[in-house]
């Protein structure tokens, strides 16, 4: 089925999936039917959830879930938010506020609300989030402690970073107690933080934080994974920005070395390393020959790959007109990009 009739299927699905709610929800016949689903943790009035009620939670499930791979873009999540409010009010009726549905509901529509940049329901909405949380789970439950941690990341990118230091601590604190240094989550919070501390300029803070988690991402994970690259990549920037260049290279390069060998050397994440060197070569001052190869390579396999109009293929190009224009006037910038190169060839820079 082609993409755009599956989608049209699928949300004439969901739409169906929402008037059951509101169908349902005229036939609940009794406060006892409503009570009953509020009260979870009494196993005789859960006894009482009529089959209606029950098919109710399944769909608040399948409709929350089925719209985050349905809308995936921010003018498509305009379009999910009128649905998205309506599953919050439909639900909250229903279960009411302080219910495990009614979480997961508001996280759904603070996914939308963040994509359309309302950013003051979106930090209204992740604290009503966590006080359920806490409410319902605790304060060192894992759904709790990833409720806190996004709102922490949520006040980072607002550049709140006093509030979202404390978020970010804590939500650390507990997962190191609950979960264990060596724990995937874990990591997330270190990387978090860590990138918190780069960000206001306390970088030995934040060096230490990189260096522990790149040391649990090999652990956890291996030395040629995406997540041992990701952290790599962290502290190599965070290394440039100390001005510690050496060891910097050394982290870029291995880096890319994962990369190419896990992807080749036409993969976005592959290519952005690729530019990402270049960048860290040319404020260095250092390497020219080998910026404008390594740029125009990134070049051609962005033209071709993405197009000439293309956000990255301009940014780019507008990279190489910096370079000294005897070095790249000649050079058929749109050409192919060579499929088999690689940039740890010892080889590349002599072409």
């Amino acid at each position: 089925m082609p993409h755009a009739a599956r989608r049209e299927a699928e949300l004439e699905r969901l739409e169906t999936s929402l008037n059951n709610y509101k169908e349902l929800l005229s036939n609940l016949k009794s406060e006892k039917d409503k009570k009953s689903i509020k009260d979870r943790k009494n196993k005789k009035t859960k006894k009482l959830l009529t089959k209606e009620i029950k098919l109710l939670e399944e769909l608040i499930i399948e409709i929350s879930n089925c719209y985050d791979a349905v809308y995936c873009g921010r003018i498509t999540y305009m379009g999910a938010e009128p649905t998205y409010r309506k599953i919050v009010a439909i639900t909250k009726e229903i279960v009411g506020d302080e219910h495990p549905y009614m979480a997961l509901a508001l996280n759904n529509l603070v996914g939308a609300l963040a994509y359309m940049q309302n950013y003051e329901n979106c930090e209204r909405l992740y604290r009503k989030s966590l006080k359920i949380h806490k409410k319902l789970y605790g304060d060192e439950h894992p759904e709790t402690i990833s409720v806190m941690a996004n709102l922490g990341g949520f006040l980072s990118s607002q550049r709140r970073y006093k509030e979202a230091e404390s978020f970010l601590k804590g939500a650390l604190k507990i997962r190191r107690k609950v979960l264990g240094d060596e724990h995937p989550n874990t990591l997330i919070s270190i990387n978090n933080l860590g990138g918190l501390l780069e960000n206001t300029e306390c970088y030995d803070e934040a060096e230490a934080l990189y260096r522990e988690g790149l040391t649990i991402a090999k652990k956890i994970f291996g030395d040629e994974h995406p997540n041992t690259a990701k952290n790599l990549n962290f502290l190599a920037f965070l290394l440039n920005n100390k001005g510690y260049y050496d060891e910097a290279e050394s982290l870029f390069l291995e880096t890319i070395k994962i990369y190419e060998h896990l992807y080749g050397v036409v993969h976005p994440e592959t290519v952005r390393e690729y530019k990402n060197l270049a960048i860290m070569w040319y404020e260095q001052n250092k390497n020219i020959d080998k910026i404008v190869q390594l740029a125009v390579r990134v070049h051609r396999i962005y033209y071709h790959i993405l197009g000439a109009n293309h956000q990255e293929t301009y940014n780019v190009h507008s990279f190489i007109e910096l370079l000294p224009l005897d070095k790249w006037k000649n050079i058929d910038l749109n050409s192919p990009p060579d499929y088999n190169w690689s940039l740890l060839s010892d080889e590349w820079v002599d072409e």
